[in-house]
């Protein structure tokens, strides 16, 4: 669990984490530099949790790879400190991880903390530029009850099998945050292994607390690392096709913008239209200076892969998301 400041976040999910049905797991919790006290509620509430302090924020993907280092267990639980979870959620999650030797990925029902009725996560789906997003998000709960094969969990709560992350690597430390739980799930398909998601596996989350629905950094760091996530994961045709695809994404954008609707109008409603687009050149200048990078990683990549680039295809395709979820929904 990462923890960076809220630390009334971190002792709610702590506890939930303590009366959970199934006994056999260790906490591990990475706290980067929080200035709330974070730290001192760790070591006088909860000394059995395993503590990992850092002198600065390095960011989701370095400080779960500090705890994946630190773990020792079989399977190994991803978890934002934003979370409650519900008494058998870990049993539930360990249960599909055992369902057969190919599922290298368990997805929970992720609940919205404001309204338990509604969605956050039954996995998530992926648009062919890149892009991800929780699958069934502002859903009602009730539509997602059938234990299924989705792409890869999100990485606000997501189990891996440990011998799965040894073969493929965990999260891309250059990403720093958002889009890295993309990468490493479509890594680990790339490896052979598939994601289940297990419904009764329930967990709560307040969405975006650190960084905000609308941040230009969450921005930024979003468009960039989706095209590094292509770049390192998807198919050749993918890369040439991008231009078209992300293209319409923005004409989707704009167009969501001018009736007042959608991801594009919740940005400018907080910022101006100038700051979105000054956000947007930006991460494409950073996308492309880390290009040559990224393009040695796809051929490591490739080296690990046992699946076609056929099959990786039809998974794309199996899973692909509607582009209005990402542009006309806020």
């Amino acid at each position: 669990m990462l923890a960076y400041n809220y630390k009334e976040y971190t002792r709610t999910s702590l506890e939930s984490l303590k009366i959970q049905s199934f006994r056999d797991f260790e906490v591990i919790v990475v706290d980067q530099a929080s200035a709330d006290g974070t730290g001192e509620m760790l070591k006088n509430e909860f000394p059995e949790c395993r503590v990992l302090s850092l002198r600065k924020n390095v960011g989701f993907a370095l400080g779960n790879n500090l705890a994946l280092e630190a773990a020792r267990g079989k399977y190994v639980i991803c978890m934002n400190n934003d979370v409650e979870c519900e008494t058998e959620l870990l049993k539930f999650m360990v249960e599909a991880a055992e369902l057969d030797d190919s599922v290298g990925m368990v997805a929970p029902k992720i609940l919205q903390m404001a309204d338990w009725t509604l969605l956050d996560s039954a996995g998530c789906a992926i648009y062919p530029d890149g892009l991800s997003r929780q699958r069934g998000r502002n859903e009602k709960e009730e539509l997602y009850n059938k234990r299924e094969e989705v792409l890869f969990p999100s990485g606000c709560c997501a189990l891996f099998k440990r011998e799965a992350i040894d073969i493929c690597g965990f999260f891309d430390e250059d990403f720093f945050a958002y889009g890295e739980d993309t990468d490493v799930g479509i890594r680990v398909r790339l490896a052979g292994y598939k994601c289940i998601y297990e419904p009764r596996a329930r967990i709560h989350h307040a969405f975006s607390i650190t960084a905000k629905p609308f941040s230009p950094l969450k921005a930024y760091l979003v468009e960039r690392n989706r095209f590094w996530v292509l770049v390192k994961n998807f198919p050749c045709r993918y890369l040439w096709l991008s231009p078209f695809w992300t293209g319409y994404r923005y004409y989707r954008i704009l167009k969501a913008m001018f009736a007042n609707k959608g991801m594009g109008s919740g940005f400018t409603r907080e910022y101006s239209s100038a700051r979105l687009a000054w956000t947007l050149v930006a991460s494409w200048l950073s996308m492309f200076k880390g290009l040559p990078h990224m393009w040695r990683k796809r051929r490591q990549v490739n080296r690990l892969r046992r699946i076609s680039w056929k099959e990786m295809t039809r998974l794309i395709q199996k899973f692909q998301i509607d582009v209005s979820v990402l542009t006309d929904i806020a």
